[in-house]
């Protein structure tokens, strides 16, 4: 398919009242140039009309902008080339959101959803030598107002607006964001010539998966002329190093859903459980002549991809073998979209490097990019993907409905012949509400209607899950009416919940070890980013963070009851010094990480957890591991060490004390090698040779009380070096003994705790 790309400089008109209802309007007004993709906060920065919106509380400033409605156009020439014949279509990968698009004068359509593109036909007014493209777009909080209102309705102060509008939840305001509305044209804009003879999609799955056999789903949809049938031939191919497969079919008119097997299959398993082998799959619609008429390519991994819940149960299995998921949830890559988008594949390779092997892709944020699915499908990450539905109660009107079935369409469309995407999920905490205001959850037209509907039609062969935490009817019929403020009473009735977000025991995170649930999908704790990132976000001598700072209040965001809660839970103190509070929140946040995700790896009834997030959308202190320039903070760096593939860890008792020696192995076949335990001494407190299984966790050493306050754990197997450490978790917490305690850690790494501080 020939493309002709319409990025550029476009010219921006901002209209606080009176815009024109069409470019004729436009002439001789004012305007700035604006960069697309970007957002109308990049073009007014640029001309000097808007302050950094990520510095100090500029981003206040951007509130003024939210009921103005905008105006971008473009000058491109065109030579009246056609791609062989081939039908021209505009494309817009994004606009924020609620658009009407112009070529030349004449209205070519609109649009309403920034999550999913726009295509329009454009033959007729397309024209040789110079077009303007012109797209308005309208105030979304201004075009909130259009829509009734019903107290059945909820949503986070400030989110109202957005309960309608096909917008990323987040931009209204959240726990970790600021309020930044915005607009503009976010994506890639692009002339395309499709041609005459052509597949509408394509589709792989897998449909079963074992050693030795395979089962596949292909579907395809062509555009055939009637008057040809049975001329077209359907080839589908792949190849993966010594595995190969070939099926020629003979074209039906439209559409055609087929089932091959491909026998000794090269068999994709997340990183860690085993290799990501990928096929180059080519589908081609091939006439009569042999000639390749259409040709899609993409890659593909056979795998099979299951979710469990019988029984009260929650966990993954990936071709039959059972998967303990080790990840994070994904804040959206940057608070402003259209800067994010380039972001995401980076997010996948920050996944790899700490040895994640699920991601989630939340509901209040954005669908990812093409390249972070690749880069999941390379690496091996499994990922939960969320619907953008978040902690609202949403309209139940039909209009909604088809419209958010109508994305999902999309988004499927988009992304599932990766092997890398595990799961799909209804949204973000929206049963929640359903639950605590009395209601019951199947009753949700969007988790329970809409959306798996979509799914049946568009991506049948992948599990569903209703929403984050999800309430069953049985569950509601058991618990439901129940009405409560107290947060240990809420706790008790959540227990029995398969999969949880933990944000409860804020005060102390070794209440994870009484914890029941199966799976963890969210939980977090503040860290703050190092000094060198608050310079770029808050002017100086504003580094130390303070509530009562409007310049901090912009950026503080803690995932704790306060933003000196991590440092007091964990020490009883606050450091004065703004460079010990740095490395203190750290150190709470990074122990607090390592105790869960070694706590669930050594569980058996444990089956994943997904900390509460990888990465920061904005320049902020919270629970991100890695703040938003990148720099990893302290949790990083203990979580990489706890989700080793092969690790040592130590566990404690939280009864007896008694503390024991865990070998852990992700992969598929069995491990041998030899281990050694210190204290901070230097002391061999422990040492031994093992043998563990392929996917098990085995005990091989016991230690009584008092026989160390720290200890270094030094694995081999076979060749491969690995370290470990652990604290007792009655051991006394001063500053000043965690810091010698931290030189030993980072030292094997070569690191510093200048590295996290400055």
């Amino acid at each position: 398919m020939k493309t002709i790309n319409l990025n550029g400089t476009y010219r921006l008109y901002r209209f606080e009242t009176g815009a024109p209802e069409t470019p004729d309007g436009l002439t001789g007004l004012p305007h700035i140039p604006a960069p697309v993709p970007g957002d109308v906060e990049a073009a007014l920065t640029g001309a000097g009309l808007l302050p950094d919106v990520y510095f100090a509380d500029n981003v206040k400033r951007a509130e003024a902008l939210e009921l103005s409605d905008w105006w971008y156009a473009y000058d491109f020439q065109f030579g009246g080339e056609d791609g062989d014949g081939g039908e021209p279509y505009l494309f817009f990968e994004g606009v924020d959101t609620l658009a009407e698009y112009f070529l030349n004068g004449a209205k070519l359509g609109q649009s309403g959803n920034m999550f999913v593109g726009s295509e329009f036909a454009v033959r007729g007014f397309l024209k040789r030598g110079k077009n303007t493209l012109a797209v308005r777009i309208r105030s979304a909080i201004g075009y909130a107002l259009n829509f009734p209102s019903y107290p059945s309705e909820i949503a986070f102060p400030g989110g109202y607006e957005g309960l309608h509008i096909r917008k990323a939840a987040h931009m209204y305001g959240w726990d970790i964001l600021p309020r930044l509305v915005s607009a503009g044209i976010i994506g890639n804009v692009e002339l395309r010539f499709r041609p005459k003879i052509r597949f509408e999609q394509v589709a792989l799955s897998t449909v079963f998966a074992r050693e030795g056999l395979a089962g596949l789903r292909f579907f395809y949809e062509a555009k055939l002329p009637p008057e040809e049938r049975g001329r077209f031939n359907v080839v589908l191919s792949g190849v993966c190093g010594g595995s190969r497969f070939e099926f020629a079919y003979k074209a039906e008119l439209k559409q055609a859903a087929l089932f091959p097997y491909v026998r000794q299959p090269a068999l994709w398993y997340p990183a860690g459980t085993g290799g990501q082998p990928l096929y180059d799959v080519k589908v081609a619609l091939v006439d009569s002549d042999g000639k390749e008429r259409d040709v899609r390519t993409f890659r593909f991994g056979i795998r099979r991809v299951e979710l469990d819940r019988e029984n009260g149960g929650f966990s993954f299995r990936v071709n039959g073998v059972p998967v303990k998921a080790k990840g994070a949830n994904l804040a959206p890559p940057d608070a402003l979209p259209a800067r994010g988008a380039g972001k995401f594949r980076g997010l996948a390779a920050l996944l790899k490097e700490a040895n994640c092997n699920m991601a989630r892709v939340w509901g209040g944020g954005v669908y990812g990019s093409d390249g972070f699915y690749d880069a999941c499908d390379e690496a091996g990450i499994l990922v939960w993907q969320d619907v953008m539905l978040a902690c609202h109660m949403y309209p139940q009107d039909g209009d909604l409905c088809a419209r958010v079935r109508a994305e999902v369409e999309a988004v499927a469309r988009r992304i599932r012949n990766h092997p890398s995407l595990a799961l799909w999920c209804g949204g973000n905490e929206t049963d929640w509400n359903w639950f605590c205001t009395g209601g019951n959850a199947e009753n949700d037209k969007l988790t329970r209607g809409a959306i798996p509907a979509a799914l049946r039609a568009a991506d049948p062969d992948r599990p569903y899950y209703e929403s984050a935490p999800a309430f069953t009817g049985e569950y509601t019929r058991k618990h439901g009416g129940v009405f409560s403020e107290d947060l240990e009473q809420i706790e008790r009735q959540r227990a029995e919940l398969p999969e949880e977000h933990w944000w409860w025991s804020r005060g102390d995170y070794r209440k994870f070890a009484a914890v029941t649930h199966k799976f963890i999908g969210e939980t977090g704790y503040s860290g703050m980013p190092p000094l060198s990132s608050i310079q770029k976000f808050m002017p100086p001598g504003e580094e130390r963070p303070s509530p009562d700072n409007p310049h901090w209040a912009a950026h503080l965001f803690p995932t704790d009851p306060s933003w000196d809660a991590p440092a007091k839970n964990y020490f009883g103190e606050v450091p004065f010094n703004t460079e010990d509070l740095i490395l203190a929140t750290q150190i709470a946040q990074a122990e607090a990480y390592k105790f869960i995700a070694e706590r669930m790896r050594t569980d058996g009834n444990r089956t994943g957890v997904l900390f509460w997030t990888l990465n920061e959308a904005w320049p902020e202190y919270t629970s991100g591991m890695a703040d938003y320039y990148g720099r990893r903070k302290l949790a990083f760096h203990y979580v990489k060490q706890s989700f080793a593939p092969r690790q040592t860890v130590m566990t404690e008792d939280t009864e007896s004390g008694e503390l024991r020696i865990i070998v852990l192995n992700d992969g598929l076949d069995p491990v041998s090698g030899d281990y050694t335990a210190k204290n901070e001494r230097g002391e061999i407190v422990a040492r031994g040779i093992f043998s563990v299984e392929g996917n098990s966790a085995t005990a091989v050493a016991a230690l009584g009380k008092g026989a160390g306050r720290y200890f270094y754990l030094y694995a081999d197997f076979g060749g491969e070096t690995v370290f470990n450490h652990f604290m007792p978790l009655a051991a006394p917490r001063d500053f000043k003994g965690y810091r010698e305690h931290l030189k030993r850690v980072l030292a094997r790494d070569g690191l510093t705790e200048n590295d996290f501080i400055l």
